[in-house]
């Protein structure tokens, strides 16, 4: 086995950071996909490893926990929370005497952590209780504050908990407040305020900037948590969107397949139980890939078809018909909204539509009449919408612009320039679906 301990990516610690958004609002299952994804990049990163673990530790899955807990120690066998997680599954597994011994190796780790002394004395008999035991007084007067460590994923953080001053979700425990707590990233011009009582509260924005926030205007509220998504994606699958070329040829700076595919991964992977998933593609026509379907098949399905979304230069109805797509969006918002009503469904919609290319092929839909569907699906059917262009010209844009303007202020168009924003783009809307919030805050 090789010696060389594997380190996070940039890419793998976004997807640590919304999949420790999503732990902290309770939503373990989210938070496991995330972990699993950034374990993808980072295969046997113990940290991770562990982090996930906390996940099946609140789903109550132990057999799970086991696994990633062993895996965790085999990866790294000086990392603690290896040795502590796989305890907690033993627990959870009625093998008392097992799991002792792993919190002994957790106490020969970290002596001076009163944790995991806690956790071992759980596990003795009384007779070894008494003679190990701290006083219960100092015990239950030891603060437990229920969010999780930046550095090392321990949760609660048990003693002091450090958070940042600037940041509004980065916080470490005591030990690891002595182990290069900016080794990830973090800034180390900012400064960490020990809270010593889960009571405490740290304000995380100076004067100035209470002051101009309080100054915003505020159009629209979208900073409320979305109880639950009707997602509609709609995806240009032209020959553009592969970097087609004339005489048949495929320039691979151009092709933003790749990108495209891996963000409807990343997005669906955000969405949770109570969500709903409709896909539409479009080139000369349009097609209706799957229509309010619960997250759990939306999945399944979309392992199926995308590999036949991608673009085929052989693909007879090639052509961009941006503006037929945008009234079939129109007429499944308007079929869903009567479905809602008499369903009940409070689902709060949300469009995201990815072009690189002018419209050249609608034959239903002119410019003018997809800008009335725009109006209509933002203003009375309460929708959000996010336009995202890539690599437009300059009638294309202007198109885009004319369908933003419409939409009004739920209505966002993003205008890239450059192959390379895409994938941050889809990393940005996964955390805005993460915190469950509006597309039209990416």
């Amino acid at each position: 086995m090789s010696n060389i301990t594997p380190k996070p990516t940039a890419s793998s610690e976004k997807l640590k950071w919304q999949a420790k958004s999503a732990f902290n609002d309770g939503n373990f299952t989210l938070a496991v996909e995330l972990f699993s994804y950034a374990l993808e990049q980072v295969p046997n990163y113990a940290p991770y490893l562990t982090n996930r673990a906390l996940c099946y530790y609140r789903l109550d899955d132990a057999d799970k926990v086991l696994k990633d807990a062993s895996a965790s120690i085999q990866a790294d066998p000086k990392w603690t929370k290896g040795y502590f997680y796989k305890g907690k599954a033993l627990e959870m597994l009625n093998r008392k005497a097992e799991a002792a011994q792993y919190y002994r190796k957790c106490c020969e780790l970290e002596p001076n952590q009163r944790e995991y002394v806690d956790v071992l004395n759980e596990c003795l008999p009384k007779q070894q209780q008494q003679q190990q035991r701290p006083s219960s007084t100092v015990n239950s007067q030891i603060p437990r504050h229920n969010v999780m460590c930046d550095v090392c994923g321990c949760c609660p953080i048990v003693g002091t908990r450090y958070k940042c001053s600037v940041c509004d979700d980065y916080d470490l425990c005591s030990n690891c407040i002595n182990s290069n707590p900016n080794n990830k990233g973090h800034r180390d011009t900012h400064a960490l305020t020990p809270i010593k009582q889960p009571a405490q509260q740290v304000s995380t924005m100076s004067s100035a900037a209470t002051a101009a926030a309080a100054a915003r205007p505020q159009t629209i509220d979208v900073g409320l948590s979305v109880h639950s998504y009707n997602v509609i994606l709609v995806i240009d699958v032209s020959l553009s969107m592969i970097g087609y070329e004339s005489n048949s040829r495929i320039n691979p700076a151009k092709n933003r397949w790749p990108a495209t595919e891996r963000g409807i991964i990343k997005i669906a992977s955000q969405l949770g139980l109570k969500d709903r998933l409709t896909c539409l593609a479009f080139n000369a026509k349009v097609y209706e890939v799957m229509d309010a379907e619960s997250i759990e098949v939306a999945k399944l399905k979309l392992a199926i078809v995308l590999s036949q979304l991608k673009p085929d230069i052989n693909d007879e109805n090639s052509g961009t018909a941006l503006y037929d797509a945008i009234d079939s969006t129109f007429q499944i918002l308007l079929r869903n909204k009567l479905a809602g009503l008499l369903l009940g469904d409070e689902n709060r919609n949300q469009i995201i539509l990815i072009t690189d290319g002018e419209d050249c092929s609608s034959t239903e839909c002119n410019l003018n009449e997809a800008c009335q569907r725009m109006r209509t699906i933002c203003e009375e059917f309460g929708t959000d919408v996010l336009l995202i262009g890539i690599g437009l010209e300059y009638q294309g844009r202007q198109a885009m612009n004319l369908l933003k303007r419409s939409g009004g202020a739920r209505c966002k168009f993003l205008d890239l320039e450059n192959l390379s924003e895409l994938d941050d783009i889809f990393d940005r809307i996964s955390l805005v679906f993460t915190k469950r919030t509006a597309v039209i805050n990416v």
